[in-house]
Order: structure tokens, then sequence, then C-alpha cells
């Protein structure tokens, strides 16, 4: 399995003006303006062949994935998902859907059975904004959308998927989701754009290979309608996600908290090296000790997961040292030393 960040950043429309944040201009001068999305790569009959799966397809991300393959010297065909996953229907996290589909029919792509996977509610917005689609076809068919509803599980090539309903705050698209995907050993949470989780089993979210959260600012405001870094703390250690990832980080609204003479967080809009300093001392003093590790993910990362099958066993020989720590879902740790005993003659 491979996961690619294809972009984390937000429209500069959502960031606002240049005069009330210094990172503004940076995104909107430096960036080529791509929304949040990310693909995961997954490996066909033990072949070369890979299976692609996007989840979101915001401005910019039609020509971003043409990187992919070339960055990971795949086959070319990967440029084009197989299947693409839409969380929401807000403009930049669907916008390129229709560029997607135009691309497809012009290439006569006799080769690629693209499936569009999301809630009705959130076809039904899509379908909204772009009436075209509705009679619009992929191959002589109508475009093949397929519904999904929340907590029931669905495969989609070798990648198992689950839908777990979203609270995106008051006022925004009824019908979002994040998405759990499965493959092999391997289980990946893509988690942006929610303020809230409903109706959820959280044994599906525990201990996740990869964990990719949305950010809109690091301190917690529900004005933004998303979780904050200071929830992605907790979010993390709740899940004990192995490897975590965050995006979407705008910071704007950490301003506000600069009329509080009180407060001692951050009180403006952070860039990326800065908010990745706050967040790597949070976590050290914090305790954790180097245990949690967030990263600030940036266009073009890479995540790679081996299949533990593949993976040189572990030699039984060798010492695991003195202490093992064993966690639970529900936050009790069972904490298991060696101790030497010294006995003097």
């Amino acid at each position: 399995m491979i996961v690619r960040i294809n972009g984390t950043l937000s429209d500069v429309s959502i960031l606002g003006s240049e005069t009330k944040s210094e990172r503004a201009e940076e995104v909107w001068r430096q960036s080529i303006r791509t929304n949040t999305s990310c693909s995961l790569y997954a490996r066909i009959n033990h072949n070369r062949q890979l299976f692609h799966v996007l989840v979101d397809i915001g401005e910019g991300v039609t020509d971003i994935i043409k990187k992919g393959p070339i960055e990971l010297g795949i086959s070319s065909s990967a440029t084009v998902p197989d299947a693409l996953l839409i969380t929401h229907s807000h403009d930049d996290h669907f916008k390129e859907l229709p560029i997607l589909l135009q691309k497809i029919i012009d290439n006569n792509d006799l080769t690629r059975d693209l499936k569009i996977f999301c809630t009705s509610e959130c076809w039904d917005q899509v379908v909204g904004k772009f009436p075209q689609l509705s009679n619009r076809s992929n191959k002589g068919n109508i475009i093949p959308f397929v519904r999904v509803e929340p907590n029931r599980a669905f495969e989609v090539g070798p990648v198992f998927v689950i839908p777990v309903l979203a609270y995106h705050g008051d006022n925004s698209p009824v019908g979002s989701v994040i998405y759990i995907l499965k493959y092999l050993d391997k289980k990946v949470v893509i988690g942006w754009d929610f303020l809230a989780l409903l109706n959820v089993d959280e044994n599906r979210l525990w201990n996740p290979d990869l964990l990719i959260l949305g950010t809109q600012t690091y301190n917690a405001d529900p004005e933004t309608r998303m979780i904050s870094v200071s929830d992605a703390y907790d979010i993390v250690r709740r899940w004990n996600a192995k490897e975590r990832y965050v995006v979407h980080y705008a910071g704007l609204h950490d301003f506000e908290e600069a009329s509080n003479q009180w407060f001692r967080g951050p009180v403006k809009a952070m860039k990326t090296e800065e908010l990745q300093k706050t967040i790597d001392e949070h976590l050290r003093v914090t305790g954790d000790n180097g245990k949690f590790r967030i990263i600030v993910g940036k266009e073009g990362m890479i995540w790679i997961g081996e299949d533990k099958r593949k993976l040189r066993a572990v030699d039984e020989s060798s010492s695991i040292g003195k202490v093992i720590e064993v966690e639970s879902l529900q936050k009790y740790i069972i904490k298991m030393e060696s101790i030497e005993q010294i006995i003097s003659l």
C-alpha cells in the first residue's frame, strides 16, 4: 500500500485577505491552489499493476495526480484513478470531477472503469452544482455513481472501505463522511473536514497504520466547522495511530486569541515549519517523549505501508528491553518491567 498526499491547502478565498494573515499571500503565490486530497495505490494480484483510489478531487488535483506514478516509478495508467471517494460536497473536494470525467472520455480510455463513491445526499449536491453530470455518459454509460451508507463496508477493487458519518458543522452539507481504508494488514483513516463523528464505533478507528487529519486551526474553534491541531493531539492518542499527518491548516481564526491577554497558545497563523516546531514542542512537553509524532503534511509526501508477510522475521533471541507497555481502548495501560535483583554476599 502506498499513500500520496496530493494537496493540503485551502483555497485562498477560504484563507482570507492578505491583510489578515501573513500566510495568505504566501499560499497565493507559492501554491498551485491544490485542495486537500490523497491517493492510495494498492497492488493487484501480486503483480506490478496498481489499483488507484483517489480521495477527493478539488482544484488542482487532476494535474497533481499525474506526478504520483512518475515519483513512484509505476505505470503511467495510474495517473487516472480506478475509484474516486468523495467525502462531501464542498467545492474544494469535488470541483474537478467534470474535468476528470472529460479526460477519460476524450482519451477514450477503455481500460478505465472509474466508479464514484459518496453518499446519496452528497451526489445530489454535486449534481446540483454540475447539472451536466445528471445526463452525461462515461464510455457510453451513465456516470457510475455508487451510493455509500455510513458504517456499511464495501469493496473497491482490492481495498476494503468503511465510511463514517461526519458532522461538519451547522449549515454544512449533509451526507459528509470520512473513510477507513483497509488493504491486506494495513489500515488508513482519511479524516478531514469534520468537527465530530456521528454514530461511530471507535473500535473501527483503533490502531490505524496511517491517520490523516484535517485541522483548520491550532486552537479549538467550532466556528471553523473542523477539528483543530489541539483536538488532533487527543485523537491520535485515543485511536493509537501509528503514523500521523495533519493537513488543511490555515490558522486564521487563531488571530482571535490575541485579544485574550491570558491566552498562552498560538495567536497567529503559522507557516509549515513553525507549525511543525510548535507541534513537536507540545508533544515533548506533554511527556510523550517521541511516542507520538505528528507530521505537518505537504504536497507530494509519500507513505509506504509494507506487507508484514514480506518483512524479515524477527530474531526471537534478540533483547526486547526491560519495559513492555500494553495500551487498551479505554485509556488504561498495563506496564511490565524487568527488575534485576542484586544480591550482596
